[in-house]
C-alpha cells in the first residue's frame, strides 16, 4: 500500500495531479478506515501507468477515462478488463492513428507551404502570393497524383529518383533557387557579358551534379520544366523570359567552348 505522497514520488508526478485524476474518476483510491487518508494499491499503480502511457500517445483525459473504464466498481472494471479491454484499446488506438494521420497531412501541407515560400524568396527575393498559392493548390491529393502521373510519363522509374524536388527536402533545391535568383537579376544582359558566362558555367555544373552527367536526363528535365503553352511556369521562377535567357547563354557558352 502507498500513501498519496509515496505514489506521487514513485510515479514522478505531483500530489495535485493525483487529486485531479481522482476528481475525474480516473483513479479511485481506497480510504484508511482509521484516519480517512487515501491508500493506493498495486492495481492503482498499474492504472496510473496506463494513464501515463495513453497521455504519451496523445489521448485526452476524457478519452483515457473511456478507454480504461474508470467510474465503475473494481469488480466491474476487472470483468470489463477480461472481456473488452483488448477491443477497447484496439479501437481507441485506431481512432488515434486516424486523427494523427489527419494532423500529419495538415503539417505536411504547412511544411510544403513554408518551403515553397522559402524557395520563392530565394528565387525572386520577394513573395508572390498568387504564384505560391497556385503551387500550393497543386499539392492537393488529386492534383499531386495527376502531376506524379505526368512525371511518370516523361521519366523512367530510375530517372524519377534523380529528379530534384522541393517536396522531398532535396539539399540542392535551395541552391538551385539561389541560382535562379541570380539568373533573374541578369535576364536583360547579353549572352557575352561576364555575368552571363559565369551563370552558364554554373548552370552546366549544377546540371551535371544533379543528374550525374546524364545528358539524356538533363535534356528531358529541361524540356519538362519549360513553361506551359499558356506561359505559366512549370517550375517556380522559370518564366519564358528566364528560360529564353538560359537557352541563349548556354548556346553562346557552348559556342565559345567549341572555338
Amino acid at each position: 500500500m502507498y500513501s498519496i505522497g509515496q505514489l506521487a514520488s514513485l510515479a514522478g508526478i505531483t500530489i495535485k495531479t493525483l487529486h485531479y485524476y481522482e476528481q475525474l474518476g480516473l483513479l479511485q483510491p481506497q480510504r484508511n478506515e482509521k484516519n480517512g487518508y487515501r491508500v493506493y494499491h498495486n492495481v492503482d499503480i498499474m492504472k496510473l501507468q496506463e494513464i501515463t502511457l495513453l497521455k504519451e500517445m496523445g489521448f485526452l483525459l476524457s478519452e483515457i477515462k473511456e478507454i480504461i473504464g474508470a467510474g465503475t466498481s473494481r469488480l466491474e472494471r476487472d470483468k470489463a478488463a477480461e472481456m473488452d479491454k483488448e477491443h477497447i484499446w484496439k479501437a481507441a488506438i485506431a481512432r488515434q492513428l486516424e486523427a494523427l494521420q489527419v494532423k500529419q497531412e495538415k503539417l505536411q501541407k504547412v511544411e510544403t507551404l513554408l518551403k515553397t515560400a522559402q524557395y520563392s524568396i530565394e528565387v525572386t527575393g520577394i513573395i508572390h502570393v498568387e504564384d505560391i498559392m497556385r503551387f500550393v493548390k497543386e499539392l492537393d491529393a488529386q492534383a499531386l497524383s495527376s502531376r506524379e502521373q505526368y512525371r511518370s510519363k516523361h521519366f523512367r522509374e530510375e530517372e524519377l529518383a534523380q529528379l530534384p524536388s522541393l517536396e522531398h527536402d532535396d539539399p540542392l533545391a535551395l541552391e538551385w533557387a539561389g541560382l535562379l535568383n541570380d539568373i533573374n537579376n541578369h535576364v536583360t544582359e547579353s549572352a557575352d557579358s561576364p555575368a552571363s558566362r559565369r551563370l552558364a558555367a554554373q548552370i552546366i555544373a549544377m546540371s551535371n551534379r544533379m543528374f550525374s552527367d546524364n545528358e539524356e536526363l538533363i535534356a528531358k528535365y529541361w524540356e519538362f520544366i519549360r513553361p506551359r503553352n499558356d506561359g505559366t511556369p512549370s517550375l517556380y521562377g522559370m518564366s519564358n523570359e528566364v528560360m529564353n535567357y538560359i537557352e541563349r547563354i548556354l548556346e553562346r557558352y557552348n559556342q565559345n567552348c567549341g572555338q
